[in-house]
């Protein structure tokens, strides 16, 4: 956990909730802000005295930039942009990504002595809080020379998300090509509003025009783990199913009873959503 000299104690209550036996921490001026070649050489400093046999970094936008860095100076091989992780029968890292532009999975492992993957956002559940565990908080010191770095920093403007941002919802309605209009989308729309949730699409439906690809479920999309996820017109294809499959509960509307997603739903609803939808909202709002 490369940082600054600020206080670290909430970040590490944090970790330690969440289940962690050891927190490594490094402290160093140059790790106060993100910047690529100090946070590259504070972790390999760190690797040296750590020695894993794995090591796992978020698909950020600041990991995807760091952990190839990391992995080239390693000569270690790197699994990018994983889905799932497991450990095969010899106790190897086996990291699956989509590949072939999300139409199949591959499962990949490493030869090298360090395993290394960035792993997608929200792939896997937070833990449930585990209020009585300590974890041993190791300090490692490192030396940054502040002339390591070419980048100044000019300006920071903070981005505030919009509302369209769906991966920390608990509801998500969201659609796909069976919603076919983009007046079939807006019941979709104000279905989420009433629910105080978030909409959501599926690529078909993104492809299509009708919505914007910042709010697309699947495998080229987001990956979300709401409470509820009311699919509307959406087949259930693995694309999409992988960035959606943990949501606790999964509700479906479509027209064809075969469709894939019915068999992941934990309810399920036969039927043109152009009808149905209105219906929830008229229960909805008490008319």
């Amino acid at each position: 956990m490369p940082t600054g000299n600020d206080d670290t104690s909430d970040l590490i209550r944090q970790i330690e909730l969440a289940g962690a036996n050891k927190i490594y921490l490094v402290k160093n001026e140059m790790l106060s802000k993100y910047a690529t070649i100090p946070y590259k050489l504070a972790i390999l400093k760190a690797l040296e005295q750590i020695k894993p046999e794995i090591l796992l970094i978020g698909a950020t936008v600041n990991g995807r930039d760091l952990a190839p860095r990391i992995a080239s100076s390693l000569g270690a091989g790197l699994t990018a942009d994983c889905t799932e992780l497991s450990l095969n029968e010899e106790g190897k890292l086996a990291a699956t990504r989509p590949t072939f532009g999300g139409s199949l999975m591959a499962t990949i492992l490493s030869r090298t002595d360090i395993q290394m993957a960035t792993v997608r956002p929200k792939v896997f559940k937070k833990p449930q809080d585990d209020v009585n565990n300590k974890a041993e908080v190791i300090e490692i010191n490192v030396d940054i020379e502040n002339n390591l770095t070419n980048i100044e920093e000019l300006n920071f403007i903070e981005k505030t998300l919009s509302n369209s941002s769906i991966e920390d919802a608990d509801i998500i309605v969201a659609g796909g090509k069976g919603v076919k209009t983009e007046e079939n989308f807006k019941l979709l729309e104000e279905l989420a509003t009433l629910l105080g949730g978030k909409v959501g699409a599926s690529r078909g439906l993104v492809d299509m025009g009708i919505c914007k690809n910042d709010i697309q479920v699947g495998q080229t999309g987001k990956t979300v783990n709401p409470k509820i996820y009311i699919a509307c017109g959406i087949s259930g294809a693995i694309q999409h199913i992988e960035g959606m499959k943990n949501s606790q509960t999964i509700i479906a509307i479509n027209k064809d009873k075969n469709a894939p997603i019915f068999k992941i739903a934990d309810y399920g609803i036969v039927g043109d959503l152009g009808e149905i939808i209105p219906e929830l909202l008229e229960k909805i709002k008490g008319n």
